[in-house]
């Protein structure tokens, strides 16, 4: 009985997005006239322009972006709206704010490798940023849909890599360690409660299909993160500094030279509850990197270019000061490099 009423709990909160996304239809405008049904569509392309197919039917957003609604509100599921909580310190207990709304958080053990991960919830956000101040790539903010989705909750560390490496399914030849680089945490002494770095791209992606996993896309890595959430990093609006994330100051890792510990820094958790994903290491995702992908990116569940050169990273790391923890701020590797600043999470379909 407890493990039904658990997974009842979770449907629950899963789909909780859809039940706003049904409201939301009857609010927004466009599509019809007054007392009209809207337009049918299968895709954005049957409607006319500045329409979006949504739930089929065409509807026109009410924004774009943050600064075309009211002071104090957010653009939020296609329209302007007011939020009740600004982040988690405006919600009560472990209550999380989560587009607007304070949402219980939701988190189980899944996988074979028996990770804590977090539930994130389906529904639309606007991903990337239009501010003047933005890199070209982020550009231009566009709405995306994904569904409902499990993520671990920390960086696999170097504890669960090892297992996967026991197991026989990840091999080191993918991998640096401490004997070949001191900051590398594979090999080190105290490197066990520490997130895997120094592996390649498909070390990561290997260790995920083991666990019975994959790695997160973009588009839901920047979900996990608070895209869309009118924050500037992972954490909400307050600058980066050594109490909330692993970053350098004065030295790397906040004057340890290297990265901290799992779950360390306990100010940089996302709006589901996920922690590091501002800091300490950069995170490998399963999309193709292009700098010019957000111009044309499906609106839903968009999976990257089919082919490159590069693959994306998301998240600041231990090395470095400001910009790179703006959650917005995409980078790109080489996907055989392996990095000191470069780890991974993996994700799971719901």
């Amino acid at each position: 009985m407890q493990v039904q009423n658990k997974a009842q709990r979770r449907r629950r909160l899963a789909h909780g997005a859809v039940g706003v996304a049904v409201i939301m239809v009857g609010l927004l405008s466009g599509g019809a006239t007054a007392g009209a049904a809207p337009t049918f569509c299968d895709v954005d392309q049957n409607c006319a322009a500045g329409e979006l197919c949504v739930r089929n039917a065409c509807l026109a957003p009410e924004c774009l972006a943050a600064d075309t609604c009211a002071k104090g509100e957010l653009c939020l599921a296609y329209r302007c709206q007011r939020p009740s909580c600004r982040g988690a310190q405006d919600c009560s207990g472990e209550m999380r704010c989560l587009d607007g709304v304070c949402q219980p958080p939701l988190a189980e053990i899944v996988g074979a490798d028996r990770r804590e991960m977090v539930l994130v919830r389906g529904g639309a956000f606007l991903m990337g940023s239009s501010a003047e101040t933005a890199v070209s790539d982020e550009k231009p903010a566009h709405w995306v849909e994904l569904d409902a989705f499990w993520l671990d909750r920390y960086e696999v560390r170097v504890a669960d890599f090892m297992r996967c490496v026991d197991a026989g399914a990840c091999a080191l030849t993918g991998l640096l360690t401490a004997a070949e680089e001191p900051r590398c945490n594979y090999g080190s002494a105290d490197g066990a409660g520490r997130p895997m770095n120094c592996v390649a791209w498909d070390g990561a992606a290997t260790y995920c299909a083991w666990a019975g996993k994959r790695l997160p896309t973009e588009a839901e890595w920047e979900r996990a993160a608070g895209g869309g959430q009118g924050y500037t990093y992972v954490w909400g609006n307050a600058p980066p500094h050594c109490d909330r994330v692993c970053r350098k100051d004065k030295d790397d890792g906040c004057g340890s030279g290297r990265t901290c510990l799992s779950g360390e820094k306990t100010g940089d958790v996302s709006p589901v509850g996920a922690y590091d994903m501002g800091g300490n290491v950069g995170e490998w995702v399963a999309d193709w990197y292009d700098a010019t992908y957000y111009r044309s990116a499906p609106r839903l569940r968009p999976r990257g270019p089919e082919t490159g050169e590069r693959k994306v990273v998301r998240g600041g790391d231990f090395t470095n000061l400001y910009d790179p923890f703006r959650l917005v701020t995409r980078n790109r590797l080489i996907p055989t490099y392996r990095s000191v600043t470069v780890g991974f999470r993996c994700a799971r379909d719901l």
